[in-house]
């Protein structure tokens, strides 16, 4: 757990510990409040952000446009709300 707390506070972010010691984000981040590690939050650099609307509107889940760009999917959901995009629910329908 040194490790991960080292990795982090020296600028990885949750996705790319969860990848390298095989855990989901959700586990690292966890383990890193524990420790009392404040979590960055993280915004899309705009060539990502235009890429996640175009996977989104292509039909992906924000859970699988936050796999292909690496970050979590609440960062997905963030940057398609503040780029105006409609969210559709879990059945893949547009919310009203």
């Amino acid at each position: 757990m040194q490790d991960l707390v080292a990795s982090y506070l020296g600028g990885a972010t949750t996705v790319e510990l969860a990848a390298h010691y095989g855990m989901h984000y959700t586990t690292v981040s966890r383990h890193l409040k524990e420790r009392g590690v404040a979590i960055r939050l993280r915004s899309l650099p705009e060539h990502d952000v235009a890429l996640a609307i175009d996977l989104y509107q292509a039909g992906l889940s924000t859970v699988r446009v936050a796999e292909q760009i690496g970050c979590a999917p609440n960062t997905i959901r963030a940057a398609l709300l503040a780029a105006g995009i409609k969210m559709r629910d879990s059945h893949g329908r547009p919310k009203r």
